[in-house]
């Protein structure tokens, strides 16, 4: 390292106040440009400025970069004597100046590279305008600045602020840090050095230190120690090293700074970084504020030991301890050896040590009762043989056969008498409600509770007349059949006694005796069909559904009306069967489990559309009123040629062919107009078609 460097890095820091420009232009503070900002180019000091008005030019910071700092000066150049003020953090501030140079300081700024950059607006003004220029910057402060305790006081020396200035690698120096610390008025400035390793420093004392000081400076070794004091004029600081550390304090500002005693910062700065760090390492035994290898010790071979857990309830203290880990950091602490609290149970202790006992059993001791009516017993609650529960100590009684006259609860259900099921006031066993039945005789089994005066039933007719019946007189059951019409039935069945109404239930059936009835089918018996011609006709009161077989069967939705003489028309897929005769029948069900299913019908399948091969030459020629028609089909089930001529006002399809010759459709048609205006169609017996338009 050159002697310009060496005094640069050694004393920047300590002319900081006096050479803030030169500082801030030679860019000695830490700066990374943040990739994801667009930066300006840097604004040099002296810069050229176009003559003319006023300009405002940004020294410091620049902007789009981040600082290893927590404090900055900030700076501005004028092409013109002005007066600047600046807007930071939404207060604004004037400037110190000197001349054309304007200047200031920010300090306690805090890490900011997570978020918005600080941001400051920079107004100056002559005596004839105004102008503007503005910066932008992050801070970056957390991991490096704490990272040797420099943002501490220092006995009664109060922390300003603190910089990374330089970072790399030359001859095993990494790092340069400064740091800035006041009392009253007087200030001291601190560098701290980081070599790579001890040798490091050695050459760097050796070498740069005290061989290549300029002959105006002095230094002298104090106590043979790994202090020097060194002295330019009236600049004075201490250089100190450990292993892997060189520290300068400025104490020119300090009345009394000599050779001869620590000074005030010296013992502050001392007590802050003890006498183990000459030659401290972890694994010492000795707990090191800051070791050879930059670490801050918790601990260093040693262990600590504490009481753990309570003496309440069940609960007995103990001991846990902590074992110093290899790196000089504490480890987690072990297992407690107390006794620790555990899940409250039912067993008058305090299980969960919390000076409460049985407390998740709320109603213990609470008076309980267990069974109803003739079985009700009473108790209160206790814990139970497992003790995770508080349980009823009462026991219920032994039911008994249930009185149905004797206004107890005998079985001990809650239900007394006749609201008990055992005891059958009216119990209605047939007709069975929302049935559906396939006979007109309905079995009408009733069992009542006891001989009753009267049992009978009534229903509302079709017409809205109410029909009453009477089933018995002075009965306890009826069990006999009663003939019933097809049709839906809401029936009201009720005994009688002393002259009203004991109980009475409600039933909904329906009566269908009669199976479904098929009326008509369509396609008929060696018919020809494309599957989109089928038809049926059928009545039936409760339709459930219709089914087609034919290879598969399928269900018939739209065939799906109840009543007398439906019709519906439906389609099914017969391509599968195209050119084969196949059969089908119909099969219809109703909701009464009737079934009738039709005759297997045998027809012929056809789902192929006729196909006329000379669609371009068909009409051979005209002859005065008269168009000469030649038409080429492919189709072995035809039905029939038609045309319609379009011209006509009464036109109406007419045949053509109603068979070919040799495939050939050959006619002879009189046309309306001047020229041919026709439409041609070629039919099949299935229904398939082609119909073309001429011309």
């Amino acid at each position: 390292m050159k002697r310009e460097k060496i005094i640069g890095i050694l004393l920047l820091v300590f002319l900081f106040p006096l050479a803030s420009a030169f500082l801030y232009e030679n860019s000695p503070k830490f700066m990374v440009e943040k990739a994801d900002f667009e930066t300006s180019e840097s604004q040099s000091l002296y810069s050229q400025l176009a003559d003319g008005g006023l300009k405002v030019d940004v020294i410091w910071p620049l902007p789009g970069y981040y600082y290893v700092t927590d404090f900055l000066q900030i700076a501005v150049y004028t092409n013109k004597i002005a007066n600047c003020t600046y807007d930071f953090s939404s207060s604004i501030s004037g400037m110190y100046e000197n001349g054309t140079y304007h200047w200031d300081y920010i300090y306690n700024l805090a890490d900011n590279m997570e978020g918005e950059p600080y941001e400051i607006d920079f107004e100056c003004t002559d005596s004839l305008s105004t102008e503007y220029n503005d910066t932008w910057f992050w801070i970056n402060n957390t991991e490096y600045l704490d990272r040797y305790l420099l943002r501490e006081g220092i006995g009664s020396y109060e922390y300003r602020g603190a910089e990374l200035s330089w970072e790399g690698n030359d001859n095993g120096l990494l790092q340069v840090y400064g740091a800035v610390y006041k009392k009253n008025s007087a200030s001291t400035f601190v560098q701290f050095l980081v070599f790579d390793d001890a040798s490091s420093v050695s050459d760097f004392i050796s070498n740069e230190v005290v061989l290549n000081i300029e002959d105006n400076y002095s230094i002298i070794v104090i106590n043979k120690s790994n202090m020097y004091f060194v002295q330019e004029g009236k600049d004075k600081y201490y250089i100190w090293n450990s292993k892997n550390f060189l520290v300068s304090m400025v104490v020119y500002s300090l009345v009394n700074s000599s050779v001869d005693a620590p000074t005030e910062v010296i013992n502050a700065y001392l007590g802050k970084y003890p006498g183990e760090l000459r030659n401290g390492i972890c694994g010492d035994e000795k707990t090191d504020i800051l070791n050879e290898e930059g670490l801050t010790e918790e601990c260093d071979k040693n262990s600590l030991q504490r009481d753990c857990g309570n003496n309440i309830g069940e609960c007995k203290k103990g001991k846990e301890t902590r074992i110093c880990n290899s790196n000089c950091t504490w480890g987690r602490w072990g297992n407690c050896t107390a006794v620790v609290p555990k899940k409250e149970i039912c067993d008058g202790k305090d299980n969960d040590c919390d000076n409460r006992t049985d407390e998740d059993f709320s109603n213990l001791g609470k008076n309980c009762s267990a069974g109803t009516g003739a079985c009700f017993k009473e108790g209160s609650y206790v814990c139970s043989t497992d003790k995770l529960s508080a349980k009823c100590s009462a026991t219920a009684g032994t039911p008994s056969k249930e009185n149905c006259t004797d206004t107890l609860d005998n079985d001990c259900d809650g239900l007394k008498d006749f609201k008990d099921p055992e005891c059958i006031l009216f119990k209605l066993i047939s007709p069975v409600n929302k049935s559906v039945y396939s006979q007109n005789k309905i079995l009408f089994d009733i069992i009542l509770g006891y001989e009753m005066d009267e049992l009978g039933f009534s229903y509302f007719e079709e017409r809205g007349r109410e029909k009453e019946t009477r089933l018995c007189r002075e009965c306890s059951s009826y069990n006999k059949n009663y003939t019933f019409k097809d049709g839906k039935y809401n029936l009201n069945i009720s005994s009688m006694d002393n002259g009203t109404t004991a109980e009475s239930k409600q039933v909904s059936f329906i009566v269908d005796s009669t199976p479904p009835k098929i009326s008509r089918m369509l396609p008929k018996k060696n018919s020809f069909t494309n599957g989109s011609n089928f038809y049926l006709r059928y009545t039936e009161e409760n339709l459930k559904e219709v089914l087609v077989t034919y290879n598969p069967t399928v269900i018939i939705r739209s065939c799906n009306k109840s009543g007398k003489d439906q019709e519906c028309w439906f389609s099914v897929n017969l391509k599968a069967h195209d050119g084969k005769e196949i059969e089908y029948s119909v099969n219809i069900s109703d909701i009464a489990k009737h079934t009738t299913e039709s005759r297997p019908v045998k027809i012929k399948v056809d789902t192929t559309a006729p196909k006329i091969n000379n669609l371009k030459n068909m009409l051979e020629r005209t002859d005065g009123s008269y168009a000469y028609f030649k038409i080429n089909i492919t189709e072995i089930n035809l039905d029939k040629v038609e045309y319609y001529d379009n011209n006509d006002t009464r036109a109406r399809w007419r045949t053509a062919c109603s068979r070919l010759t040799e495939g050939i459709c050959e006619k002879k048609i009189r046309f309306i107009g001047s020229k041919v205006n026709m439409t041609i169609a070629v039919i099949d017996k299935a229904g398939n078609s082609q119909i073309v338009k001429i011309p």
